[in-house]
């Protein structure tokens, strides 16, 4: 069998010779294939900040790998989805870079960080206890 896919990529994950002479069931996924040169990051955003965050909001990926460099990106989708790991909830965010950036290959970790709007730093600081106190008047007090 011949597969070819619709775009100019780069395989990131499937090995076809470890599945030699076993079956594969309708939907299972043989290959993964990322486009050449546009590069999607995935931003895991903390439950309690995903509400800060818009399409279209700029902000810097810094790659493990490379930590010279920041690459400019933009928000473009936030998932509704929860997803559950090391003991925290997260949303899925997913960002485009906005220049092409030389050296960076698909799977790469790293850290991103989304410009949002400003705040005093008194309202930083004490957004969990006001957010926890929200909580505590709706659950015992009935109060919204």
């Amino acid at each position: 069998t011949r597969l070819i896919a619709p775009f100019d990529g780069l395989v990131t994950s499937g090995d076809l010779s470890q599945s030699i002479g076993s079956s594969v069931a309708r939907g299972d996924a043989l290959l993964s294939v990322a486009p050449a040169g546009e590069y999607r990051g995935a931003l895991k955003v903390d439950e309690r900040r995903v509400s800060d965050i818009r399409p279209g909001q700029p902000g810097s990926l810094l790659v493990t790998a490379l930590p010279d460099a920041a690459f400019p990106i933009t928000v473009r989708k936030i998932t509704p989805v929860a997803e559950y790991g090391n003991g925290a909830t997260s949303f899925r965010v997913e960002a485009t870079l906005d220049t092409p950036a030389p050296g960076l290959q698909p799977g790469m970790d790293g850290v991103a960080k989304v410009d949002v709007d400003e705040k005093r730093l008194i309202a930083v600081w004490t957004r969990p206890l006001v957010n926890w106190a929200r909580i505590w008047a709706w659950r015992w007090l009935g109060l919204e």
